[in-house]
């Protein structure tokens, strides 16, 4: 049995053996969604016993790549290529914060403001303003999450806020009609604070366990959904995979490459079979 450390690794090589260049041309695929929670230098007891996040440098580099091979685009691009087929100049990326941690706005809003990158942080209303904590940040030592006020400002600073359910459950374990109401109460509970509309929706932990039924039940209200399933299309173009940039503990040329690549091995084998 081939280990996954394995695999990913003859994913890369084979990846950069190829080019980013060719494979970007050899899909067709020239958007990318690519997703983190934080960045921070320090220790973060709440998070590093979940997984490992980009130090501030990592960062940075990460986003160098990024902006050496693609170009930025906002959440509205996203949706006008998506759903309405405007074209992109160059191949892009949306950038995507999930859970809505504080270095978002303290670390991570100087950065891509000095780099004029837009970007998106998908929140759960229940956790803004730390008036209730995750069970899996409960080790945090200080407040871990944004302040309504704190996105307000990042709103006003051209980064969109998005909905990540109300407290973050796995949606396989519970029911339809939960995933929606958890779906569409977040969405409102944004709205409400925020006074603009929200609807872009990250599935908290994966979209597994989602049915055809519940996007149509939600069609009205979101135009785009997001998960974690790398450069992939579901629900007639309204759902979009993402790429985890903290999982593998990879940089981006390795996280772009290895998507990119699995992408490129699952196009063949449609084709094949």
């Amino acid at each position: 049995m081939i280990s996954t450390s394995i695999k990913q690794a003859v994913l890369s090589s084979c990846a950069s053996l190829i080019g980013l260049p060719n494979l970007i041309r050899k899909t067709g695929e020239n958007l990318v969604t690519v997703f983190y929670h934080t960045v921070s230098d320090e220790y973060l007891p709440h998070i590093h016993p979940i997984y490992t996040p980009k130090k501030i440098a990592e960062f940075e580099q990460d986003l160098d790549f990024l902006m050496r091979h693609f170009q930025a685009i906002d959440i509205e691009t996203v949706k006008d290529y998506v759903l309405n087929g405007k074209k992109l100049e160059k191949p892009s990326f949306h950038l995507t914060f999930d859970d809505g941690l504080r270095e978002v706005y303290h670390i991570i809003l100087p950065i891509l403001e000095r780099k004029n990158i837009p970007a998106t942080v998908f929140v759960n209303p229940a956790f803004i303003d730390n008036r209730k904590i995750f069970h899996r940040h409960i080790q945090a030592v200080k407040p871990p999450y944004l302040t309504w006020n704190e996105l307000k400002t990042m709103q006003q600073r051209g980064i969109y806020v998005g909905a990540h359910s109300i407290d973050h459950p796995n949606y396989a374990e519970i029911t339809e009609e939960e995933q929606i109401r958890q779906t569409l109460q977040s969405c409102r509970e944004i709205e409400a604070n925020l006074g603009t509309p929200c609807r872009y929706f990250a599935f908290p932990f994966s979209e597994a366990g989602v049915k055809d039924s519940f996007f149509q039940a939600i069609a009205s209200d979101i135009d785009l959904t997001f998960g974690i399933t790398g450069i992939t299309h579901a629900n007639n173009g309204h759902h979009l995979g993402r790429i985890d940039m903290e999982k593998y503990g990879k940089n981006a040329s390795q996280c772009i490459h290895r998507a990119y690549m699995t992408c490129f091995l699952k196009q063949i084998k449609r084709k094949l079979y």
